[in-house]
C-alpha cells in the first residue's frame, strides 16, 4: 500500500514537471519519458526500503520477545524471588530500539542506558549481538544479575520465528 502511494506521488510530481517544462513535445518526449521512468522506479525503491525498515523492526521485536519467553534464559529471571527484576530492563545500545509491544511478567519491557543501570546497581539484559538475515537470526546476550551469557539462533519463515539452537553459559 505504501509503495503504491509513494509511486503515485512520484508519478504526479514527474507529470507536473513534464507538463510545466516540456515546451516542444516532440523534442522532449523521450527525455520526459526517461525522467518519468526513473522517478517511478526510484520512488518505488525508496518506498520499499522504508517498508523493509518497518518490517525489520517488527522482526527484531518478535525475536526479543521470543528470547525472553521461550529460551533457557527464561529460567534465570527468578521474578518470584527477586521482585526488583520486574519490569525487565534491556540495555539501550543501538542494536534494538524499544517497543511498547514487548512484555515480560505482564509489564512493558523497559530500555535504559547501561551506564545508569550499572551506577544504580539495577539488573538488566544486554543484547550484545543481533544478526538478522532473510531466513535466520542470531542473538547473543548477557543477563547481568545471574552472570549468564548465551546465544540463540532462530529460523524465520514468513512471520513465524522458531528457536533452532541455543546455548547458555554461566560466567
Amino acid at each position: 500500500m505504501l509503495c503504491s502511494l509513494r509511486c503515485v506521488l512520484w508519478v504526479k510530481s514527474c507529470f507536473t514537471w513534464y507538463v510545466d517544462y516540456s515546451g516542444d513535445i516532440l523534442v522532449n518526449k523521450y527525455f520526459a519519458l526517461i525522467v518519468f521512468s526513473l522517478y517511478f522506479l526510484f520512488g518505488c525503491a525508496n518506498a520499499m526500503e522504508s517498508g523493509n525498515e518497518g518490517k525489520m523492526t517488527k522482526i527484531k521485536e518478535m525475536l526479543i520477545q521470543k528470547l525472553v519467553d521461550e529460551t533457557y534464559l527464561n529460567s534465570y529471571f527468578h521474578e518470584n524471588v527477586f521482585p526488583e527484576r520486574i519490569p525487565l530492563v534491556i540495555v539501550s545500545n543501538g542494536l534494538f530500539e524499544g517497543s511498547e509491544s514487548l512484555v515480560k511478567f505482564d509489564r512493558e519491557i523497559l530500555i535504559h542506558e547501561k551506564k545508569s543501570l550499572v551506577a544504580d546497581g539495577k539488573p538488566y539484559l544486554e543484547i550484545t549481538q543481533l544478526e538478522l538475515s532473510t531466513h535466520s537470526a542470531e542473538i547473543r546476550y548477557i543477563y547481568s544479575p545471574e552472570g549468564v551469557r548465551g546465544s540463540v539462533k532462530f529460523e524465520i519463515i514468513d512471520n513465524d520465528i522458531n528457536v533452532i539452537h541455543q546455548e547458555l553459559f554461566e560466567m
